[in-house]
């Protein structure tokens, strides 16, 4: 018959998604329009980059938050309305020379270092550190753009350098 439920379709374009976000009003003034996001899904841990698309001038008085909107460009179809993601907003860039990985970093008698790549194996090498996004971490001095770091499993390299395996600087 006419009009019967099974005839009604919903038609979505789903390559491009949008994600809902819930910004306190104290972190408000850090975010605008067209910053990059990271989205992080709950489980699995997929992440995928946009774009902050709309921000709110409205504050719910209940949550105290303002609502923006991200775009995400889904064409692998792998993010899908409806699901639960945590998103990371980028609000500042600096430049830096030196960058390495927060893991190739080692505390070792209470400095800082790397361990270098060299002919014979790996060195061990104190450097001074700058600043952090809590995932990379600013090297100011002690290593050169280009030279080759180990980046996991450097516990145990520390442990190596104990045992007095590894070179020293």
């Amino acid at each position: 018959s006419q009009g019967d439920p099974s005839d009604l379709y919903t038609v979505a374009d789903l390559t491009t998604v949008w994600i809902e976000l819930s910004v306190p009003t104290a972190d408000l003034d850090l975010v605008e329009e067209g910053q990059p996001l990271t989205i992080t899904s709950g489980r699995g841990g997929k992440t995928g980059k946009g774009r902050i698309k709309f921000v709110s001038p409205l504050i719910n008085p209940e949550t105290r938050a303002a609502r923006i909107i991200g775009e995400l460009d889904n064409e692998s179809l792998v993010w899908r309305p409806g699901a639960a993601v945590t998103a990371s907003i980028q609000i500042q860039t600096e430049a830096v020379d030196v960058i390495v990985p927060r893991e190739a970093l080692q505390t070792i008698r209470g400095e800082q270092a790397v361990f270098v790549r060299t002919p014979g194996g790996f060195q061990k090498r104190k450097v001074v550190t700058g600043r952090s996004d809590g995932e990379a971490v600013e090297i100011i001095s002690g290593l050169s753009a280009g030279e080759e770091i180990a980046i996991t499993n450097t516990f145990l390299l520390k442990a190596e350098l104990g045992k007095g395996s590894i070179e020293s600087e």
